[in-house]
């Protein structure tokens, strides 16, 4: 059996596999899907022998040809890639390659004891033809094989090859990070209070442009900072909650359990009638919408010459459960956060020298009672 001993992937395969690191999610062994948004719902990977394969090659993209994130899909279905034969519009590609919209090569991965030839050439080939895509590669961690695809008909690529095609593939890719600054106009200032747009703003390019990685709580630790990027977190009635761009974080908890933080402001583009704001602070763990503020005065207030941002700690739709229990609750759960002058949850004040505040802290303490929030939401859907 022929090891591509000349492809650099092929050569580092041990190395990469036994590098990743195995984390424990819903109390099961996986890995991270690093192609994925932390949002998604398939960020986490159970820990099988063709996972490992398919997260050691895209550690291989990412970090040593230095292929944008943007460019690689995995676990796409046929049709959301333009398939047309309706026998396969439901069957899902391992990994797909595109440049700026258009699909380039697909990957087709099995465990590293199993025949490439044998168990994945008939079904890479189905694809590509399905998608009109020019390139198929099949890869077990210790032998690839790259096709190109002329008139329908699949031709082997020398071994030798591979290497330079990959980088021809990455040179083709352009990044589309963006570096996303929120100014006036992504506050709607109809429906806002207007004197709270400044601090709002500010917070919003806090959240998304500063980090808070490596804090560690008596509840959890902040253990890698994931950066910023769009996504949507499903609110509680199971629907898509609102797009915005958040600031994810992986979170290890006190039982060892991880999962994905994000929080972020959105700009809600379909106000709701006699809503004074359009803008909502969103923070989800996982793939789960945990709390929607909306960023009126009972989220921003200005009272006695403070600015504070504060929470009246409600959780609303479960049975037996009010805001006395709530703040009952929180009072023991979050001492340092409860205040018994506005007998509100407070995340923090706004100096009126904004580099003077401390937004970190803020931001923090809007974690700490997210996460607090949830531990009483599923004590009392037990009850």
């Amino acid at each position: 059996m022929n090891n591509n001993n000349n492809n650099p992937f092929t050569q580092k395969y041990e190395t990469i596999k036994n590098n990743l690191e195995i984390v424990i999610h819903n109390n099961k062994n996986c890995l991270i899907d690093y192609s994925k948004s932390p949002a998604d719902s398939h960020y986490y990977k159970t820990c099988t022998p063709e996972e490992l394969v398919r997260q050691s090659f895209i550690s291989y993209l990412l970090n040593d040809l230095n292929f944008s994130k943007q460019s690689i899909n995995s676990e796409k279905s046929l049709g959301t890639l333009g398939g047309k034969n309706h026998k396969t519009k439901n069957k899902r590609v391992d990994l797909v390659i595109n440049k700026e919209g258009q699909n380039i090569l697909i990957v087709e991965f099995k465990n590293e004891n199993i025949s490439l030839i044998q168990s994945a050439y008939k079904q890479g080939e189905e694809y590509v033809l399905d998608l009109d895509i020019p390139y198929l590669m099949l890869c077990n961690g210790r032998q690839i094989k790259l096709y190109s695809v002329k008139n329908k008909n699949l031709s082997p690529i020398d071994e030798d090859e591979i290497p330079e095609k990959l980088l021809v593939f990455k040179n083709q890719i352009k990044s589309k990070k963006q570096n996303y600054i929120f100014d006036d106009d992504y506050f709607d200032m109809e429906r806002t209070q207007k004197w709270s747009v400044p601090y709002l703003k500010e917070l919003q390019n806090k959240i998304i442009h500063s980090s808070i990685n490596g804090i560690m709580t008596n509840q959890f630790k902040i253990i890698k900072d994931l950066g910023y990027d769009k996504g949507v977190f499903k609110n509680a009635s199971g629907s898509k909650g609102l797009p915005a761009v958040y600031h994810f974080y992986e979170i290890e908890f006190d039982d060892k359990n991880r999962d994905i933080f994000g929080i972020g402001i959105a700009k809600y583009d379909k106000p709701i009638e006699n809503l004074k704001t359009a803008n909502i602070l969103t923070i989800g763990i996982g793939n789960k919408s945990c709390l929607e503020i909306w960023t009126s005065e009972r989220f921003m207030k200005n009272t006695n010459n403070e600015i504070i941002l504060t929470h009246n700690g409600s959780i609303k739709g479960i049975k037996g459960l009010n805001l006395e229990k709530c703040l009952d609750t929180l009072k023991t759960t979050l001492p340092d956060l409860y205040n018994a002058q506005y007998n509100n949850i407070v995340f923090g004040k706004i100096n009126s020298d904004l580099d003077k505040t401390k937004w970190n802290e803020m931001i923090l303490n809007i974690i700490r009672f997210t996460i607090e929030r949830e531990k009483i939401k599923r004590k009392y859907k037990k009850l």
